[in-house]
C-alpha cells in the first residue's frame, strides 16, 4: 500500500456506501480483538441512512486501524466510543479511547511513515507505524481529511470527515450542463472564486478543489476540459500532483494551466522535464491570457473513447484509423468495460455486441443508467435487425463499414456530445 501511495497507483472502487452499516460491520469484526484487551466497543452517536461515496474495502481498512489502535492503548475495563455526526455537507466519524493520550513530541509526526511514540507502553504493542500514514492517504484520496485531538492522561479521539452522498445526487435525471467544465485547484478561497467568476463570464462551468486530494476525487467523478492549478497547495504541491496525474488512467493529456504566485519558479524546477503544461500564469491573474489558453484548449479537444472489443487486432486498426480525432482505451470484456466505466469518464463507447463473457446489450443497459451518459456507437459483426428495439445509437456492421464511415460516425457522436 505504501508503494502504491507513493507511486500514485492506489486504486479505488467508488460507490455510495451506507456509513452506519459499514461501521457496524467493522465493529463486529473487531469485537474479539477488543475483548482480548478487556475493552468494549460501542457506537455512541449515529446518523441513520447517511451515505458517503467511497471504496468499502479502503474505508474498512481505515476504521479497523483507528479502532485497533484505540483498543491497544485503552485501559482494561474501559470503552472505545465510535460516534458519527453530520457537519453541513460532510460526515464526521470519531473513534475515542480513554488511554494515556498522545505525547506532545509525537503529535507533529503521528501520520508520518514508520512513526511510533517512544513510550514503553506504545513500543510493547508493536506494529509497523504505517497504519495511520496509509489511513491518511486513503481519506485524502476520497476527498476528506483526518486528524485527532488528545489530552495527556484523558485519552485520544481520532476522526475523519468525508463529503456526504445524498440519494439522487449522482443519478437524478437532471438536464446536463453542456458548457465545458474546468477544475479550479486553488487553496485560497478568494482567488478560487475569482477564477470561477472569470470562467463563468466566459461561458465555462467550473468546480473548485481546495487541495490535491479533493482534486483527484473530482477528476475521478467528472470529465474536465482543463484544470487550473496553484503550485502551493496544502498536503501535496502542484508539481507532484501533475506528475501523478500524468501516470493516471485518462489523465496523461489533461490540459493543465498553472496559475500561481510561484509559476516561474515552478517552471524552472522542472529542468526541462515535460509535464505538458499549457501555460504558466503568475498572480495577479491576467484574465485575457487565461481565457485565451482555455479557448485554445477547447479548439484542440479530443474525444475519449472506450473501445469494447475482444479482438486486439481490430482495436489497433480502429485506433490507427481514428487517431486524429480520438484517444482510445481498450476493454476486452463486459467485466473489463464495467470496471473502466465505473472508474473513469468517457465521451463515447465503441461497442461490440459479441463479447467473451456476455452480450454488449447488457453493457448498454448499464450505460443507459449513467449520468452523464457517454455516447454509444455499436460496431459489431452482424446486423441485429429487429433486436435493436428502440435503441437510437448509431449501429455499424463491421463488414459493411468503410474507414471514412467509421471516422464520420465517431466524429458525429463527438459533435452530438459537445
Amino acid at each position: 500500500d505504501i508503494e502504491k501511495i507513493e507511486s500514485g497507483k492506489m486504486t479505488f472502487n467508488l460507490r455510495p456506501l451506507d456509513l452506519m452499516e459499514l461501521i457496524e460491520q467493522v465493529a463486529r469484526a473487531n469485537d474479539g480483538f477488543a475483548v482480548q484487551h478487556g475493552v468494549r466497543l460501542q457506537v455512541t452517536a449515529a446518523v441513520p441512512g447517511a451515505k458517503v461515496q467511497g471504496d468499502g474495502d479502503r474505508l474498512v481498512q481505515v476504521l479497523t486501524n483507528l479502532i485497533s489502535n484505540a483498543c491497544k492503548f485503552s485501559p482494561a475495563g474501559s470503552s472505545v466510543d465510535i460516534a458519527v455526526a453530520r457537519l453541513n455537507d460532510r460526515l464526521r466519524v470519531e473513534v475515542a479511547d480513554h488511554g494515556p493520550g498522545i505525547p506532545d513530541d509525537f503529535r507533529n509526526r503521528i501520520f508520518q511513515k514508520f512513526s511510533q511514540a517512544d513510550a514503553t507502553n506504545t513500543r510493547k504493542e508493536g506494529g509497523t507505524g504505517l497504519g495511520l500514514s496509509i489511513s491518511k492517504a486513503i481519506i485524502e484520496r476520497l476527498g476528506g481529511r483526518i486528524g485527532f485531538s488528545s489530552e495527556p492522561g484523558q485519552g485520544s479521539t481520532f476522526y475523519f470527515e468525508l463529503p456526504e452522498w445524498r440519494e439522487g445526487s449522482l443519478s437524478a435525471p437532471v438536464a446536463p450542463d453542456a458548457r465545458p467544465r474546468v477544475l479550479v485547484c486553488e487553496d485560497d478561497p478568494d482567488v478560487a472564486k475569482l477564477i470561477q467568476l472569470m470562467l463563468q463570464n466566459a461561458g465555462l462551468a467550473s468546480d473548485i478543489a481546495y487541495d490535491a486530494a479533493e482534486a483527484k476525487v473530482l477528476l475521478l467523478r467528472q470529465h474536465y476540459a482543463a484544470m487550473t492549478l496553484d503550485l502551493m497547495l496544502p498536503g501535496q504541491d502542484g508539481l507532484s500532483l501533475i506528475r501523478e496525474l500524468r501516470t493516471a488512467p485518462g489523465m496523461a493529456h489533461l490540459p493543465v494551466i498553472v496559475v500561481s504566485a510561484t509559476a516561474e519558479e515552478g517552471k524552472l524546477k522542472l529542468h526541462g522535464e515535460n509535464l505538458e503544461v499549457i501555460d504558466w500564469i503568475g498572480k495577479p491573474i491576467d484574465e485575457n491570457r487565461l481565457l485565451g489558453d482555455l479557448r485554445q484548449v477547447q479548439g484542440a479537444a479530443r474525444l475519449r473513447v472506450l473501445h469494447v472489443e475482444d479482438d486486439p487486432d481490430l482495436r489497433r486498426v480502429v485506433s490507427t484509423i481514428a487517431h486524429d480525432i480520438a484517444d482510445f482505451e481498450p476493454a476486452e470484456s463486459v467485466r473489463d468495460a464495467t470496471a473502466k466505466l465505473a472508474a473513469e469518464r468517457f465521451d463515447m463507447v465503441l461497442l461490440d455486441l459479441g463479447l467473451p463473457d456476455g452480450s454488449g446489450w447488457e453493457l448498454l443497459q448499464l450505460i443507459n443508467r449513467m449520468t452523464p451518459r457517454p455516447r454509444v456507437v455499436i460496431f459489431s459483426a452482424h446486423d441485429a435487425g429487429a433486436d435493436r428495439g428502440q435503441n437510437a445509437d448509431p449501429y455499424l456492421v463491421k463488414s459493411q463499414t468503410s474507414d471514412q464511415q467509421l471516422i464520420d460516425t465517431i466524429r458525429g457522436a463527438f459533435n452530438a456530445a459537445a
